[in-house]
């Protein structure tokens, strides 16, 4: 029987206004094994850009792209984006 990965997102995220209508979204999240042990923990960040095709268009998605970034072994949260 094959083990399966399993992908959680951990409760803690950060959101940050990078101006122009544009976003970056970061989450933390753990992946495992048949929904055991965390194998390794990684920081999934999404890049978003949101507006409108005219001044009465409701908004929309414009744009969107994500990556993932691997954690060291003994890290167990990751915040990318920090607010003063």
């Amino acid at each position: 029987q094959e083990n399966i990965a399993t992908v959680a997102r951990l409760p803690d995220s950060s959101l940050a206004y990078l101006g122009d209508g544009e976003f970056c979204i970061a989450w933390t999240i753990a992946i495992s094994e048949d929904n055991s042990t965390i194998r390794q923990r990684a920081l999934w960040l999404m890049s978003v850009k949101i507006g409108k095709n005219s001044p009465s268009a409701p908004l929309r998605l414009l744009h969107h792209k994500a990556c993932i970034y691997e954690l060291p072994d003994r890290a167990l949260m990751a915040y990318a984006l920090h607010a003063d």
